[in-house]
């Protein structure tokens, strides 16, 4: 979500209190085109099993679950770094 955000105010656009997490990734979305069209799905997915984790916490996440999605937040926050860098080299994402 942070990485979202952060591309999202590197573009200069804040989003709503309201789907705040659903603005990022469309937004991502938008920006990284169909290039990572399956990153950005991976990150959606993400973003709802987050929600159903939390708001409903009888639903598991297994080991492999929290694993592959570790692996897909790294390639993300990588790829939104690059291109935060590239716009303006002065800027940076801090992990």
């Amino acid at each position: 979500l942070r990485a979202g955000l952060a591309l999202m105010f590197s573009e200069g656009f804040r989003p709503e209190i309201k789907d705040k997490h659903r603005t990022a990734v469309r937004f991502a979305g938008g920006i990284l085109g169909s290039e990572y069209r399956k990153l950005v799905d991976e990150y959606d997915y993400m973003r709802r099993k987050r929600h159903k984790f939390i708001y409903e916490p009888d639903l598991p996440c297994s080991h492999k679950e929290a694993k592959d999605a570790l692996a897909v937040a790294g390639r993300f926050v990588e790829i939104v770094s690059v291109l935060i860098r590239e716009k303006n080299p002065q800027q940076e994402l801090r992990l």
